[in-house]
């Protein structure tokens, strides 16, 4: 579970020229808990229309904020993709 901090360290990352502010873990990008201003969604669709869902390449075509989570925090961007990292991710929460 992503804390209200780490929430407000990214949005706080927002400048004028900034289409996207994503969180860096471990040097990966966590696309999926990235703010993205209005004018992203064109190049969504566009890439969406074209059967491209990397967000990853649609990173590489606007402005970019990349803000470092410390390794404290880390675990607030865990990736859950094998039953293990379920495992994980529900045993972090029971210490909750």
């Amino acid at each position: 579970m992503i804390e209200p901090d780490s929430i407000n360290d990214l949005f706080d990352n927002i400048k004028s020229n900034t289409r996207i502010v994503v969180p860096l873990v471990n040097d990966n990008l966590q696309p999926l808990c990235a703010f993205c201003h209005k004018s992203v969604l064109k190049k969504f669709n566009v890439s969406i229309d074209k059967g491209d869902y990397s967000l990853m390449k649609l990173l590489d075509q606007v402005n970019v904020e990349k803000v470092t989570i410390p390794p404290e925090d880390k675990e607030q961007f865990l990736n859950i993709n094998y039953p293990e990292d379920l495992e994980k991710a529900e045993e972090l929460l029971r210490k909750i």
